[in-house]
């Protein structure tokens, strides 16, 4: 259920630790403002900027201790009394018990066999008024499922009548965490078509450097 590579991390992720370690710089390896430093904030949303093609700036980013935090974050930043969390099916297996662990329940959906893609009916149909999320990985884990954007395009429009209808807006969270191993040419973020989306990445992924814990929360 955890991937851990055997290769392990590559030599340029190696040799940038080495040389964090031997460059003595004041309050290096102290505490750091919450959200972390505004330099490496920066640099994320310039990043941002250039893969997903919206107005990232570093106030829309918070660094995190892995994609772990930046889910427990955003969870509770969408979070209300006896809310419910949509998780479409297969998904990763912590995503319900991160939801729980809020207090929040989850609504696990199955997705349309055998392709695995957004069934915006059904999420549709689930839908109450005590949806305050939908949370999934993207490209989806496991089944590897890169969401097209016609799905994307059709769950924007169906989460912006419910809002309407519910008088209560829809997060997505979604968690893109194994998205630098996706065709680039398949990959579109939800962030592109709905507004109140939340963004989680793990650095430790694209590294494999998963005990580093090293991730973000982005939202534009």
């Amino acid at each position: 259920a955890y991937a851990n590579p055997y290769g392990g991390a590559r030599e340029s992720a190696r040799s940038a630790i080495r040389e964090a370690l031997d460059d003595d710089r004041l309050l290096g390896f102290q505490y750091s403002p919450f959200g972390g430093h505004t330099v490496v904030r920066r640099k994320v949303a310039d990043a941002l900027r250039g893969t997903h093609g919206l107005d990232f700036t570093f106030r829309d980013v918070i660094l995190t201790s892995g994609a772990m935090a930046a889910l427990h974050i955003a969870l509770r930043m969408a979070a209300r009394a006896d809310g419910e969390v949509i998780v479409p099916v297969p998904c990763w297996i912590d995503h319900p018990l991160y939801v729980r662990a809020i207090g929040l329940s989850p609504v696990l959906l199955p997705m349309r066999e055998p392709s695995f893609d957004l069934d915006v009916d059904a999420i549709t149909d689930a839908i109450t008024e005590r949806t305050c999320a939908i949370l999934f990985s993207h490209p989806a884990n496991p089944t590897g499922r890169a969401y097209q954007k016609d799905g994307l395009e059709a769950l924007a429009g169906a989460l912006e009548d419910a809002g309407e209808r519910l008088g209560s807006p829809i997060v997505v969270i979604s968690d893109e965490s194994h998205r630098d191993f996706a065709d680039n040419t398949e990959f579109v973020s939800p962030s592109t078509f709905i507004d109140r989306t939340v963004v989680v990445y793990s650095f430790g992924k694209y590294h494999f450097l998963q005990g580093q814990r090293i991730g973000y929360a982005a939202v534009s």
